[in-house]
């Protein structure tokens, strides 16, 4: 059934995105107590990618915003706009780990690397706030329109 489906979907992204959020804090907690080795925030970074890519691999192949274009077509365009957004992200996300790759201890190398992550972090958290308002939209006027 195509709503058990969906149902499915949300809560495997809502479990992503909580496994995400304990990522991003322990990155950022590891930031900035600065108290790891260059290879263990490489390998946080590299954890932080491979979760980040496989959530934007959930989102583009598992369906996610292709029911709420079945419902709202009118926001074709903007989910497009979405998911278009991976690539740019997946950017940000490579250069975050070729600066963890570099290997410095020197105070620029964990002042750059935390500023690349902080940017990162606020444009993915933005992304999928901006996500989770379009399906919102979908779904309440579909809902609304049933009442």
């Amino acid at each position: 059934m195509k709503s058990d489906r969906v149902q499915s979907d949300k809560e495997s992204i809502v479990h992503e995105h909580a496994q995400l959020r304990h990522i991003f804090d322990s990155v950022r907690e590891t930031l900035l107590a600065r108290q790891a080795t260059p290879q263990v925030i490489a390998a946080l970074t590299v954890e932080l990618s491979s979760h980040v890519k496989q959530h934007f691999d959930h989102e583009e192949q598992g369906g996610y915003f292709e029911e709420a274009i079945e419902l709202a077509p009118r926001f074709s365009d903007r989910a497009k706009l979405l998911l278009q957004q991976h690539l740019e992200l997946a950017a940000q996300l490579d250069e975050l780990q070729q600066h963890a790759d570099s290997s410095s201890e020197i105070g620029p190398w964990w002042a750059q690397l935390t500023q690349l992550f902080d940017e990162f972090m606020h444009r993915f958290l933005a992304h999928e706030e901006a996500e989770n308002a379009l399906l919102l939209q979908v779904y309440n006027e579909d809902i609304g329109a049933e009442d």
